[in-house]
């Protein structure tokens, strides 16, 4: 099946498509059945998250320190990071009181995180510690990261 797929070592979309199609429409006519299309969202990587919590993270936490700040962990200057940049967002949840506006922090892990919002968070990230830090922290790519969005 994966030679069928594949024509000089690339894979030939428009023949997975036209199969699945195919397969779909006889399955359809076999048997009612209800399919749901959804975006998948790609996941952040190791390597993002790697290079956040082992790059962006431990630099914030050694300045904030440099400035007096002894008392913060790591999961401390990640909280500090999402709050000051926003890495949030609120939701309305209906109580027998009516509705409670709450804070939804997003996460930047594999399980539940989307790549873009964190690649853009990482970013800002960045250039926060950069304003407001007053420290420069290095590109992924100095460090052999490649973090860029491929297919996108």
């Amino acid at each position: 099946m994966k030679f069928y797929f594949y024509k000089n070592n690339r894979v030939n979309l428009n023949k997975v498509f036209e199969t699945f199609k195919q397969s779909l429409r006889e399955f359809l006519l076999e048997q009612d059945a209800i399919v749901d299309i959804t975006k998948l969202k790609k996941d952040p990587t190791n390597k993002m998250r790697g290079y956040y919590f082992g790059v962006v993270v431990a630099m914030v936490k050694v300045e904030l320190y440099n400035l007096g700040n002894d008392m913060y962990s790591v999961n401390d200057v990640h909280d500090i990071l999402k709050e000051e940049n926003f890495f949030y967002e609120y939701i309305h949840i209906k109580t027998k009181n009516g509705m409670v506006k709450t804070k939804v922090y997003k996460s930047i892990s594999n399980k539940d995180g989307d790549r873009k919002e964190s690649l853009a968070y990482i970013d800002a990230c960045i250039r926060w510690a950069a304003e407001f830090l007053n420290i420069t922290i290095p590109e992924p790519n100095e460090y052999g990261i490649e973090l860029e969005i491929k297919g996108e």
